[in-house]
């Protein structure tokens, strides 16, 4: 028999942390302190590039475009006539003049691209080229130079949407940002600067000014992971309280949860800062999942502790008794928490990497202060337990006797009940859809958002891939066989029903070939002789105005031109596949030096989803091969071993099956809600079974008795955490980040599931197992006298 008494291990360890419990309180405490000063070095990143993890042939050729080209990521500014009218007005067009003139003059801008200085061009006389801008002097145009402008802005591919809708009711400013990479706050100052100048505009004309583009995008997320940090501690800071208040009806032992909370999420968020980790949107999630998680530990031991004082133990024994039965468990789901969450680290966003880091830090130091810093608390302060009067003993063991010969008499119905309804649930999981929308990953609260809907719906999207279509060598671009393929490429994207616009430097020489053939439609085709194409292009060059050159189209040496094609909205799915159907015209049309692969910021995360997803699904199954040796090992038995894997799997399949007839689809939020919940239902097990296998072994208490015993002393704390739980990813749904809402929901799903299957399913099948154990022993035993006869 092991030895838990004074003597033992755990005896030790409890007198010491009696013993010395104001040195430890006063040393953890300040401890914690001095970590949560790495709070003020805290950063958030809203660089995209952060998001990208291992290279990959699409990030190769992204950089690679971004050292061959001019940088294209851009703020977008939508304008929009307030009286929903054409574009094509003096007004209209004045705002749409100052709004670029002014662009230029924020911070990081490059270049600006509006319908106003779009470089249109024409020929006086019998050979002199004019490049001008398409509109000048707005305010003194006729209504015949009005229609003209209009007519030839429709009518150029380059302009229609993507600068100008269709039906010339909307228009764009393109504003491209270079950022030095020398702050974090570099995307929100540009942002800022858009903001203010929008707001100039529409308060000076009858318009209406929306933003979008990469930047306001990557802004958004950042903005997004600020608000989550800001609004939704506080509301479960608030929440947890009160369940906590409901759970214990005394202020001494919800102090000394919260203070265990509280310093737990400091010392990490702390840590968060001394590292130099920057926060996203996916990672700003950790403080309130470090809050949930943390509170179970706390729970768990101030319970125990709870029941040991009304069973007639002073408060130092109490202290032993709650040290001696959850320092396993404790270590053990703590461990299984961190193990979930590390395997955050297979994804290949580091954001994701984060976030699991980050939480495994946070409920490792929830353990180290439960088990050091609360039961130095419980030593010191006075704790008036309250005594459960007859009736609410009376009332609470009637109640749990009640659970436990239900489940006993009726294990067979809840097994199999149970097999049938995960099974009814889970026949639905290959059906699930992983695809991801990303600018649905903000809430339709957001001016973003909403502001990106009307961009993709009237005037362009959101989505694009860029292609790197090399020539032979320098100066090959001229080539009539490498032009010819380039347009033939463009048709063939352009007669895609998902396809916005093509922006390729052929529909500029077809432009210049019919410019300097009298505006003679016939001509709008690409020059069929080499010279005549190189002289187009040296001409038009030469006579472009400083800022709108030809470098974000050509590279330097004139070997290589950047084909980007814009998409309406589309999913990751759709967008993948757009990409590879341009990939495999190119290998089967195009000569061999041509052939090259989609990139581009939305191609790159379109393909980082799905290796995003297949990483987690590794990473969660390794987790749960090592949770599960784990527990194992700690039990030292196979049947509670295999109950609690079993336990562990079944509420994500259910959780997982609900989701697919509810949704249909997901994202990254299937792969991290495992991680996000994988410890906690460990911890209900782990507990559950530990309790048992002590009510069994060394208290000698029969089935129903055991799990009696086993529900008094674990079933309150179990259903408050699990609440609390459930309540903590609830409030992930406050978010105005989708990925953050979606993984709320899905993680409160299985904690509910988890719940039901531990306090019904579990107490079911160890009943069921404690029966045929029984049985068979009882049948050696008989086989035994008959063989001895």
């Amino acid at each position: 028999m092991k030895k838990h008494g004074k003597n033992s291990f755990l005896g030790r360890y409890a007198d010491i942390v009696i013993h010395y419990r104001y040195v430890i309180v006063v040393a953890t405490v300040l401890v914690c302190i001095l970590l949560g000063l790495g709070k003020s070095r805290i950063g958030f990143s809203s660089d995209y590039h952060y998001y990208f993890g291992q290279v990959t042939p699409e990030i190769e050729a992204m950089e690679e475009l971004d050292k061959t080209y001019a940088n294209s990521d851009s703020i977008y500014f939508a304008v929009s006539p307030q009286d929903g009218g054409t574009v094509f007005k003096r007004e209209i067009l004045s705002a749409v003049a100052e709004l670029t003139d002014k662009a230029w003059l924020m911070p990081f801008v490059i270049r600006v691209d509006s319908v106003v200085n779009f470089q249109h061009t024409r020929v006086v006389g019998e050979d002199d080229l004019i490049v001008e801008d398409l509109v000048r002097e707005p305010t003194k145009l006729t209504a015949v130079r009005l229609e003209a402008i209009k007519q030839e802005a429709l009518a150029e591919p380059f302009l229609v949407n993507r600068m100008i809708s269709a039906d010339g009711n909307h228009t764009g400013i393109n504003a491209v940002l270079r950022l030095p990479g020398e702050s974090p706050q570099e995307t929100a100052t540009a942002v800022a600067q858009a903001r203010k100048l929008a707001k100039i505009i529409e308060r000076n004309y009858p318009v209406k000014v929306r933003l979008s583009g990469v930047h306001v995008m990557n802004n958004a997320f950042g903005e997004i992971g600020m608000m989550d940090i800001q609004n939704l501690i506080p509301v479960m800071y608030g929440l947890m309280i009160l369940i906590l208040f409901a759970l214990f009806r005394s202020f001494t032992q919800v102090s000394m949860t919260v203070v265990v909370v509280h310093l737990s999420t400091i010392a990490a968020m702390g840590l968060v800062g001394w590292l130099g980790i920057l926060l996203t949107a996916p990672s700003s999630i950790a403080p309130t999942i470090i809050l949930s998680l943390a509170v179970a530990d706390s729970v768990h031991i101030i319970k125990t502790f709870v029941n040991a004082v009304r069973a007639g133990k002073s408060k130092h024994d109490a202290v032993r008794e709650s040290m001696r039965l959850n320092f396993k468990p404790v270590f053990l789901t703590t461990i299984t928490t961190a193990f979930g969450f590390l395997a955050l680290n297979f994804a290949d966003a580091p954001p994701y990497h984060d976030l699991g880091n980050i939480t495994a830090m946070g409920v490792s130091i929830a353990y180290v202060l439960s088990i050091t810093l609360l039961p130095a608390m419980l030593a010191i302060l006075p704790n008036r337990i309250r005594s459960r009067d007859e009736v609410e003993q009376q009332r609470s063991a009637r109640a749990w006797r009640g659970l436990a010969r239900f489940v006993t008499q009726r294990r067979t119905v809840i097994i199999v009940g149970f097999v049938l309804l995960t099974a009814g649930l889970s026949v639905s999981i290959p059906k699930l859809v992983l695809d991801d929308r990303w600018v649905e990953y903000f809430s339709k609260d957001t001016v973003f958002r909403n502001d990106a809907d009307f961009v993709q719906k009237n005037l362009t999207g959101m989505y694009s891939v860029e292609f790197n279509l090399k020539a032979k060598g320098p100066n090959e671009i001229s080539d009539p066989t490498y032009l010819n393929a380039v347009a033939a490429f463009a048709d063939f994207y352009r007669s895609q029903s998902n396809v916005y616009n093509v922006s390729t430097i052929t529909d500029t020489l077809k432009r210049l070939n019919r410019s300097l053939h009298n505006d003679d439609e016939q001509y709008y085709r690409l020059p069929e002789e080499r010279p005549l194409a190189a002289q187009y292009l040296l001409l038009y060059e030469l006579s472009l105005p400083y800022g709108l050159d030809l470098t974000n189209q050509l590279s330097m040496n004139k070997s290589s031109t950047k084909f980007v094609v814009t998409f309406r909205d589309v999913s990751t799915v759709e967008l993948r596949t757009a990409v590879k159907l341009g990939e495999d015209w190119l290998r089967e049309n195009a000569p061999d030096y041509i052939q090259t692969i989609g990139s581009g910021a939305t191609v790159i995360f379109a393909h980082q989803s799905d290796i995003n997803i297949q990483g987690m699904m590794f990473g969660t199954t390794l987790s749960l091969l090592l949770i599960s040796l784990t527990i194992f090992i700690a039990l030292r038995n196979t049947l509670y071993g295999t109950i609690s894997v079993l336990i562990n799997v079944l509420p994500f399949a259910m959780t997982f099956g609900a989701w697919t007839l509810l949704m249909g689809k997901a994202g990254m939020e299937v792969s991290i809600v495992v991680s996000a919940t994988l410890g906690v239902i460990v911890d209900n097990c782990v507990h559950f079974l530990t309790k048992y296998i002590h009510a069994r072994k060394e208290k000698g208490l029969d089935l129903e008795a055991a799990l009696v015993f086993t529900f008094d002393h674990v079933g309150s704390a179990l259903i408050f955490t699990s609440i609390t739980l459930i309540t903590g990813y609830s409030i992930l749904m406050l978010s105005d980040f989708a990925l953050n809402r979606a993984l709320g929901v899905l993680s409160a799903l299985t904690v509910g599931f988890a719940l039901a299957v531990i306090l019904i399913l579990l107490p079911a099948l160890l009943s069921r197992f404690s029966q045929t154990r029984m049985a068979e022993q009882l049948r050696q035993k008989e086989l035994a006298t008959v063989t001895s006869q």
